[in-house]
């Protein structure tokens, strides 16, 4: 039995240096192999390291042979390339709804899928611009209790925070704890938001994630009402600024080059460009007229303007009229 034993920590040895120091760009000789079992009091030699090699090609292991001088045996494929590794570490490093810790945390444990050689490729950090990190650690652990009580068709029960003018988050309604149906969560702007039916209001409300503390699936069975089943759902698309709503208008924008990639950008196919004079285009989009639209147009510094309708054009004025008399 010590002997059966013996043998599959050697093999599971020779797994982990494979997967450890190795890659198509690093290998590992027969004689490392040999002296890297004898560090760990494993008496072995090439025989059976063969037959390790065997066992582990059968349990679906590709395991390559680099023609050097000497030959050296590494692991040809793994789940993650380096490629793809860099690009969620890249990911989660930018990602602005978890705190900094859970995102190196998460970075570290997407380093694990990769050799020694390539994690050293793999400490690094995007550079973010003057972007806020998230305050609450419990996002993610909030979304699968979310999920879970969909799954399970039951209420869930919060506190909503939201900073308030000291710079602190405050409980809102003093602590009183939401209890909401849940219905779906969808991930905009950065955030995860919850669509529910709120108990209180009777009505369907939209919450943020980030802002709910001491979230629990409660034994109430979800509510079921008109309210929910014919509520639809708006898609987020080019015609919205933010989360803000607004009634849909088809607004024709006057463009200069310098920001057409700006504003194609945000509306894509959906923005039809008229060529015009003067180093400038019209650009016609359907919007969700909002002050975040305006805010918008405003934070592009005169360069792009509204042509038509021209009562949203009278409408713009007014919103910086109010801007200036504030």
């Amino acid at each position: 039995m010590a002997r059966a034993t013996n043998s599959k920590l050697r093999t599971l040895s020779i797994m982990q240096m494979l997967q450890d120091e190795t890659d198509e760009d690093h290998g590992l000789s027969m004689s490392a192999i040999l002296a890297r079992l004898s560090e760990l009091d494993m008496t072995a030699d090439r025989k059976t390291v063969y037959a390790d090699f065997d066992v582990l090609r059968e349990f679906g292991l590709a395991i390559g042979t680099a023609q050097r001088n000497p030959v050296e045996y590494y692991l040809e494929r793994r789940d993650f390339s380096l490629d793809e590794l860099m690009l969620m570490v890249d990911a989660v490093q930018s990602c602005r709804f978890i705190t900094q810790t859970q995102a190196d945390r998460i970075s570290r444990n997407l380093r694990r899928l990769a050799s020694d050689s390539q994690r050293e490729k793999l400490e690094r950090r995007v550079h973010v611009d003057a972007r806020a990190r998230g305050r609450n650690d419990a996002v993610l652990a909030n979304v699968d209790a979310i999920h879970a009580a969909l799954r399970e068709k039951k209420k869930i029960g919060f506190t909503y925070w939201k900073v308030g003018l000291d710079g602190k988050p405050h409980a809102q309604h003093e602590g009183e704890t939401y209890v909401v149906t849940p219905m779906r969560v969808t991930f905009s702007e950065n955030r995860y938001y919850l669509t529910a039916f709120a108990d209180k209001h009777q009505a369907v409300r939209e919450y943020r994630v980030d802002r709910m503390r001491d979230l629990a699936v409660l034994p109430e069975k979800a509510h079921r009402c008109k309210e929910i089943s014919a509520y639809e759902y708006q898609v987020r698309d080019s015609q919205f600024f933010g989360r803000f709503d607004g009634p849909v208008t088809t607004v024709t924008m006057r463009v200069d080059e310098s920001l057409m990639p700006e504003v194609l950008d945000h509306f894509g196919a959906e923005g039809h460009v008229t060529p015009g004079q003067d180093g400038a285009a019209n650009v016609s989009a359907r919007v969700r007229v909002s002050p975040a639209f305006f805010g918008w147009i405003a934070g592009l510094n005169g360069h792009v303007s509204i042509e038509a309708p021209a009562t949203l054009k009278e409408e713009y004025r007014s919103y910086l009229r109010k801007l200036i008399e504030s």
